[in-house]
């Protein structure tokens, strides 16, 4: 006569294994993820950790970004103002250009201008960003828009004060005579013409990071996707496996009920004798 019970070890290793799997099925039920070691699915883990570094990579890129329009809004305010100063500058050498101005007419008309042209070469200097200067021409930096080494973007924003040829600049301009504020006017327009293609440029520089910023966007919640389907539960698929477990083991625990009681009925029926 066989003394093991075998039907009762293999129901019991049926519980154990069925046991097993309810509670893999309950620990990924209540932590939304797949994956919690690296045993669930090592191959899994190493790519869903790679796009995590990528997706968190291109999440600060596009802060990055958004620092890098404020800078230039930043710049782009302070030179709509400087704009208007030398838009009034030069509505004053218009009035000075002309010979129905005398020399002391002339000369309160170089007082005003002279005040604008000090508070532009002002503005200048102390427009900045973060403790950065901004419009002197030495701001020229890179800016990091992408989760990967290499992906930069070169920003740059030349000086704001046009000097000509002949080494004429705002500091030069003199309204004190005919002659001087007709050559203000030229530079003047020169000026004015410099900062609009400097302001034209930091325009263009804020759309490209806009949608450089929306290139980021996209690419993120493709890759978050990708990462999910990889990482997380799949909620319905997992509940039916929970319920399966649990439906076998419980089966399982009534076989071996069954398989325990086999012994019994063998020495029932041997007491018989």
């Amino acid at each position: 006569m066989q003394l093991t019970n075998t039907p009762a070890l293999f129901a019991l290793r049926a519980i154990e294994r069925h046991g097993m799997d309810v509670a893999d099925s309950l620990r990924r039920l209540s932590s939304g993820l797949r994956m919690s070691s690296a045993r669930d699915d090592a191959a899994g883990l190493a790519i869903s950790e790679r796009m995590g570094s990528q997706l968190r990579g291109m999440q600060q890129a596009n802060r990055n970004i958004n620092d890098g329009i404020s800078l230039l809004q930043t710049g782009e305010g302070a030179l709509g103002t400087i704009t208007d100063i030398f838009q009034r500058v030069r509505e004053l050498a218009v009035q000075a250009a002309s010979d129905t101005n005398n020399a002391q007419d002339r000369m309160a008309i170089q007082l005003e201008a002279s005040a604008l042209l000090l508070e532009a070469k002002r503005m200048v200097e102390d427009t900045n960003y973060n403790g950065i200067s901004l419009l002197d021409g030495s701001f020229s930096s890179h800016l990091q828009i992408g989760a990967n080494a290499g992906d930069l973007l070169q920003l740059g924003i030349p000086s704001i004060f046009h000097v000509d040829a002949d080494g004429y600049n705002p500091t030069s301009i003199d309204l004190t005579s005919h002659a001087d504020a007709t050559k203000a006017l030229t530079f003047l327009d020169e000026q004015i013409l410099h900062i609009d293609m400097v302001r034209a440029r930091m325009g263009a520089m804020q759309n490209r990071l806009g949608y450089a910023s929306s290139n980021n966007a996209t690419m993120a919640e493709n890759l978050a996707a990708s990462r999910s389907a990889i990482l997380d539960t799949d909620f319905a698929a997992e509940t039916a496996r929970l319920t399966r477990s649990q439906i076998l083991q419980q089966a399982a625990m009534a076989m071996l009920a069954q398989a325990n009681s086999q012994p019994r009925l063998i020495l029932n029926l041997l007491r018989s004798i």
